[in-house]
């Protein structure tokens, strides 16, 4: 094992050249081994379509390898929380790269193997499917790991959680973002002392400032930010040095582009397109993993995400055209003290429905104001409908989204 995670330090950051060859060797065998990219041989990497998640729907035997029998493979899919999950075949040669990422990515941030870690997590299926067999209670147990399922917080559960994370004391807790901002929000509102942790890695959304800010102050931790998704595993981390996310070279290129295709100058916001490097069982090159950011790659010596903008619909649309960022939505949020939870959806270029779990009865005048800000932003003639509710649920994946457009293709 100690092998594995000196392998892991190597490689996560790579020189050029070497990162140049990786890219290179997966384009080779796509040419010459998948149906669907020998139509592009000889083709640069950025003179290849962006892959979709259309595309990999109706092209999915063309996308898989001639050798696929002869490869170690398991069925994966996309999250789902834009819809139709996406399914895609991977082999043991990824399935290791990705493992030898998160080491080095843990490793980074002071973590050692073995040490005690809780991992808050909020998908059913990785609960119950990947935390049970025995084998994985095996691996866990050896890894120190221990799993809380964070798919239904009621009040009691997140007190049964406190109760054990001051019991194991953890190095470090890995959980869903939203998760750790319920729990830490209890926390703090019920000044509960808590063994201090000393990092929490944040994954499985979009990480604003105001969660990150309540997080920090419950553990008294440092909190970090790790990027990633089922379709390619982890894709940059946050670093105790700086917010910006170092992308793992080993495993994955990064491109941004525009709703074209087409590269986008460097610090420029686009969409995220990603080229896995380990995957040779259905090669993901230039794939639209629905994401937006901004990529650095000369002021750190090796590329970093500046900015990551969350999913495309976290973005709200105007009937102008301008697109919205979901996070500045969250912020005329802040300091609403009736406001214990909301959720801002939008279904037509007309209206938004925002659904808010109250801390208690709203003046009328305090509502008038949130709407009049909302309208603000999205034009004064959109409709606003609020909807006072008991519950403001995750999606199917148990991921949770604070903003979310159901509004597509409008660029």
């Amino acid at each position: 094992m100690k092998r594995l995670i000196s392998g892991a330090y190597k490689k996560l950051y790579l020189p050029d050249d070497h990162n140049k060859y990786n890219i290179d060797k997966i384009l080779d065998y796509a040419f010459n081994n998948v149906e669907y990219y020998k139509q592009f041989k000889g083709c640069k990497l950025s003179e290849i379509p962006i892959l979709t998640k259309d595309i990999i729907r109706d092209s999915y035997n063309e996308l898989l390898c001639d050798e696929i029998n002869k490869r170690k493979t398991y069925i994966n899919t996309s999250g789902g929380t834009t819809g139709e999950p996406v399914r895609l075949v991977q082999d043991q040669n990824y399935r290791n790269n990705f493992r030898l990422t998160t080491y080095r990515q843990k490793q980074e941030i002071g973590y050692s193997f073995a040490e005690p870690m809780i991992k808050i997590w909020g998908s059913e299926r990785d609960i119950l499917k990947g935390s049970i067999g025995y084998r994985a209670k095996l691996f866990n147990y050896l890894k120190n790991c221990h799993f809380l399922n964070s798919f239904y917080l009621s009040e009691g559960i997140i007190k049964n959680h406190i109760k054990i994370i001051n019991k194991i004391k953890p190095r470090l807790i890995v959980g869903y973002v939203h998760s750790m901002h319920e729990i830490s929000q209890y926390i703090n509102k019920n000044n509960i002392n808590i063994a201090p942790v000393p990092v929490i890695m944040c994954t499985a959304g979009t990480l604003y400032s105001f969660m990150e800010n309540e997080i920090s102050k419950a553990f008294k931790a440092k909190v970090i930010n790790r990027y990633g998704s089922r379709e390619v595993g982890n894709i940059a981390c946050s670093t105790f040095q700086h917010n910006d996310l170092k992308v793992a070279q080993n495993h994955v290129y990064i491109e941004i582009v525009d709703n074209q295709g087409n590269l986008c100058p460097e610090n420029t916001e686009g969409n995220i397109a990603i080229t896995l490097l380990s995957n040779y069982s259905m090669p993901l090159i230039r794939y639209k993993i629905g994401d937006r950011g901004v990529l650095n790659l000369t002021n750190f010596g090796y590329p970093v995400l500046t900015k990551l903008s969350g999913r495309e619909n976290e973005f709200l649309r105007c009937a102008s055209g301008k697109m919205v960022d979901g996070e500045f939505i969250t912020h005329m949020f802040y300091f609403k003290n009736w406001v214990q939870k909301f959720q801002v959806i939008q279904n037509d270029l007309v209206s938004l429905d925002v659904n808010v779990l109250c801390n208690y009865q709203p003046t009328l005048k305090e509502v008038i104001t949130l709407e009049q800000e909302l309208k603000n932003v999205m034009g004064l003639s959109f409709t606003i409908n609020f909807n006072f509710v008991d519950e403001v649920k995750p999606q199917s994946s148990g991921k949770f989204s604070y903003v979310i457009c159901n509004i597509n293709n409008l660029t």
